[in-house]
């Protein structure tokens, strides 16, 4: 199974919990992003219970993460699309 973990981390340790995130078996990807949360994970395990225990016991014991983590369990590929985005400063 597949899912998206948000997690929040503490102001100047983003980078450093992303990259710790990364290195955690069962992650596929970290990515720092912006806004209600600072990362997304995309995480593939054998089950909800493996989930539970890599949120709990792995991604919320690394320095730097809030409490609080958010976790959408992917049920299946509905499309495939691409998004941009342009941003001018």
């Amino acid at each position: 199974m597949k899912a998206y973990v948000l997690v929040k981390a503490t102001m100047g340790q983003v980078e450093d919990v992303a990259g710790a995130i990364c290195e955690l078996p069962g992650v596929i990807s970290a990515d720092v992003t912006f806004g209600s949360y600072d990362i997304i994970a995309l995480a593939e395990v054998d089950s909800a219970r493996g989930l539970g225990l890599l949120v709990v016991r792995r991604i919320q014991s690394i320095p730097g993460v809030y409490q609080r983590t958010l976790v959408w369990r992917w049920i299946r590929r509905a499309c495939h699309f691409s998004l941009t985005c342009e941003v001018s400063l």
